[in-house]
């Protein structure tokens, strides 16, 4: 198990640039603007959504690893939000992926085709590069597939409307690598997800999860917030949308008690986010 928290990412601005989608002659077949638009009135936030921000998170889980160690693997990522970039990174070295989100955002081409026509082009590179692995083994227009398809599963990549506690379409003994970022924070019940993990991960099969710790309200200007809610203040919703309240202890033991073998606790602060004294903040933290 590896832990990571990260906390300096900054959303960029939402694009400006006009969708037309002729412009882009590889999704001719899927839904133009007026047919996709009213997915667009819960999920407007997709366009703040930023392809080399998730490449580069996805990479930092396959370099952990070794793009090598993915071939022929299956994989599965809790939490894939607005996109499916993990996936379809691992699909062009024939790794198989499971892909599993609470809400899952619609297809909605103004965000989507612009989204992975960007995200395709940084894999050319870096399969060009060496950087996932053997070049002439990377498979491109696998990698590729799913998109094209609009976002529709396909062999060797399904996504799966499902939480973290439940994992539900993931098949028993079948996980070889599991990944999720900035979704623990989010669970609401460590057992069950735990427990979940265990179910569907092959023995000796490994996993890794950034978390960012803080409270996710007030622009995370006062990461500490929520741990100075009462229980009834601070219910199973508001651990939902920001953040719940289990420290890092809480995860340790929990992976524990469900068999998982701690390798690597990474974390990371950032001075600036504290503006509480550092004795208060080391208080809070326990």
């Amino acid at each position: 198990v590896i832990l990571l928290w990260k906390a300096d990412w900054q959303e960029p601005p939402p694009s400006s640039v006009p969708f037309e989608l002729s412009d882009y002659p590889d999704f001719m077949g899927c839904p133009a603007w007026d047919e996709s638009n009213g997915a667009l009135e819960k999920h407007a936030s997709v366009f703040v959504a930023d392809p080399m921000h998730h490449i580069l998170v996805a990479m930092g889980f396959v370099c952990k690893f070794g793009a090598e160690s993915f071939r022929g693997k299956t994989v599965l990522e809790i939490g894939y939000g607005h996109a499916v970039v993990l996936g379809t990174l691992l699909r062009g070295l024939g790794a198989k992926s499971y892909s599993s989100e609470y809400s899952p955002t619609p297809w909605v081409s103004p965000f989507h085709v612009p989204f992975y026509t960007k995200l395709h082009q940084h894999i050319r590179t870096l399969a060009a590069s060496g950087s996932l692995g053997d070049t002439s083994k990377y498979n491109i227009q696998a990698a590729t597939e799913f998109a094209y398809g609009c976002g529709k599963n396909i062999s060797g990549l399904t996504t799966l409307q499902s939480t973290a506690e439940d994992l539900s379409g993931v098949p028993t003994g079948t996980v070889d690598f599991t990944f999720s970022n900035a979704v623990f924070e989010h669970i609401i019940d460590l057992d069950r997800t735990f427990s979940s993990l265990s179910r569907v991960t092959r023995k000796g099969g490994m996993m890794c999860h950034q978390i960012d710790l803080r409270y996710h309200g007030n622009g995370w200007k006062t990461p500490w917030d929520h741990l100075l809610y009462t229980d009834e203040e601070y219910g199973p919703e508001m651990w939902v949308h920001r953040g719940n309240r289990f420290r890092l202890q809480e995860f340790l033991d929990a992976a524990h008690k469900y068999g998982w073998e701690i390798d690597l606790v990474n974390l990371q602060h950032s001075s600036n986010l504290f503006p509480l004294p550092e004795k208060e903040v080391r208080q809070y933290a326990q």
